[in-house]
């Protein structure tokens, strides 16, 4: 079973710090880095105003388009993928989120300057 990877905001003031952390940790097979801050101000905005659930590339670009209002169809041909596949996408960002409708991950994207 594959389980998601532990997802990391790494936080120092010292950049050879949090590059030298950086790479300890993402040669863990089940750790990765999400973002870095240089001080606990900024770590603290990234993890209140920045969504880290969305790991992957896909799952940004299948948000993208359905909050601009395409169909799980034309995401399908957009992106050369099955209609299945958008479709498991969608739910997994939905739940990932908290969301349980598209109005409600089209007002997220708004918030988050995902779409404008």
């Amino acid at each position: 079973m594959d389980m998601m990877p532990i997802r990391i905001l790494l936080a120092d003031d010292h950049t050879v710090v949090r590059d030298g952390l950086r790479a300890l940790l993402e040669r863990q097979p089940d750790m990765t880095v999400v973002a870095e801050a240089a001080d606990g101000r900024d770590s603290v905005r990234l993890a209140v105003e920045d969504s880290y659930d969305l790991l992957t590339d896909r799952e940004r670009e299948i948000l993208q388009l359905v909050a601009e209002g395409k169909a799980n169809k034309e995401v399908a041909g957009l992106l050369n993928i099955s209609l299945t596949t958008v479709g498991t996408h969608r739910t997994h960002i939905l739940q990932k989120l908290g969301l349980h409708s598209v109005p409600d991950l089209i007002l997220y994207a708004v918030r988050k300057n995902i779409i404008s």
